[in-house]
């Protein structure tokens, strides 16, 4: 009898393939989510770092050149924060959205494993059946061979 063939095979190592892929894809993206907070963070103590100093300095007197620099440049972070904040959040909605297309393939593949596995008892079932009908067949002839010389020994 000829060895045990999953006919969808090859559509189970295909979406085996394609939840590994998405899987990496997941990885990738959470690498990326906690660089950007990564960089917010760095954004943020900067512009702590700006406002400490501009404390430090609105206690002499200023320029207005200093001024306008120093509100420039606090200005420029919070619209940095906010994109990043932004990023972040459009990231995040991904990173979702991703979790939940590998959840899918994820069921789909086990889905067909668990039709491998069936299919694979049922297999073997079958064989066992067989096997047990070729040894009740030779045992039958032997009985009918021995009986016919009169002897009833096995």
């Amino acid at each position: 009898m000829q060895t045990f063939r999953f006919s969808l095979e090859k559509v189970l190592q295909f979406k085996t393939q394609r939840e590994n892929e998405q899987s990496a894809r997941l990885a990738q993206l959470q690498r990326e989510i906690y660089d950007q907070r990564r960089q917010l963070t760095q954004i943020l103590k900067e512009q702590q770092e700006i406002l400490a100093q501009w404390e430090q300095v609105q206690r002499g007197t200023l320029s207005p050149k200093v001024i306008a620099l120093y509100q420039r440049h606090l200005e420029y972070l919070r619209r940095r924060s906010y994109d990043q904040r932004e990023l972040i959040a459009v990231l995040d909605r991904e990173l979702e959205e991703q979790r939940r297309l590998l959840l899918r393939m994820s069921k789909e593949r086990r889905i067909l494993e668990r039709l491998k596995e069936r299919q694979l008892e049922e297999y073997r079932s079958e064989l066992l059946s067989k096997e047990q009908g070729f040894l009740d067949e030779v045992g039958n002839n032997l009985y009918v061979r021995n009986k016919a010389r009169g002897s009833f020994s096995i």
